[in-house]
């Protein structure tokens, strides 16, 4: 594969995600339940983490990389704490 054609695929898949992610926060503002919002939430978070993971992949830096691992288990965790939350009123117990 030349490397023309991986920038055009990591370009690609960059702008790609970056769509599902507002079409993600049009859900978060607009969603029908808290359910829903929750989701959306988190699988914009996931995307964002893959956005700087294929970012940092054109670009041929690792830099970004460390970001995009905290977000991955930021988004993980603040799933958690808000299902518990909706769950059961309340966080801690």
């Amino acid at each position: 594969m030349n490397p023309q054609t991986v920038t055009l695929a990591l370009e690609i898949g960059f702008w790609s995600c970056l769509v599902l992610v507002a079409a993600c926060m049009v859900v978060v503002i607009l969603g029908p339940g808290n359910i829903d919002r929750l989701v959306a939430t988190d699988l914009g978070l996931v995307l964002i983490a893959v956005d700087l993971a294929l970012f940092s992949a054109e670009e041929q830096t690792p830099n970004y990389m460390d970001a995009a691992l905290i977000i991955a288990i930021i988004s993980f965790l603040v799933t958690v704490v808000v299902a518990r939350q909706l769950e059961t009123g309340r966080v801690f117990r």
